[in-house]
């Protein structure tokens, strides 16, 4: 089984828009930050990939957006593999609201893995050692 990984943020001023609540692309960035820590976490970070030239590139995102998130709200952003390909992984990542006790965020993300050719590479064993996947 895929193990979770946990990272936790604070909503900043910048982060909303008119409506007070999160602006829903930021919620895009609050998913990247958990996958760069993700990796930084279990032991190889996103720049050793690169440097390696093994490229991590989002091929698709679904998200569905549940509850809104506001200024200072401290949220906990969940990130698990849920299925390995060849040449790819769909990682569910869920945004918790740790202040009002609701999901915000439900989101599945496509990763596929490149070469510096831009062509498709198996993915790598150690990134599914990394995140409980094998």
């Amino acid at each position: 089984m895929a193990k979770e990984i946990k990272n936790r943020l604070t909503v900043r001023s910048y982060e909303v828009d008119i409506y007070g609540h999160v602006n829903n692309a930021t919620y895009l960035n609050y998913l990247e930050f958990a996958r760069v820590q993700a990796l930084q976490q279990t032991g190889k970070s996103f720049v050793e990939y690169v440097k390696e030239n093994i490229f991590i590139v989002i091929a698709q995102a679904n998200v569905t957006f549940r509850n809104p998130a506001f200024i200072g709200n401290e949220l906990e952003i969940v990130s698990s593999v849920a299925k390995v390909g060849r040449s790819s992984l769909v990682l569910q990542q869920d945004i918790f609201n740790r202040t009002t006790n609701k999901q915000s965020i439900a989101a599945e993300i496509t990763i596929v893995f490149l070469n510096e050719d831009e062509k498709p590479v198996p993915v790598p064993r150690q990134i599914q050692s990394q995140l409980g996947y094998e």
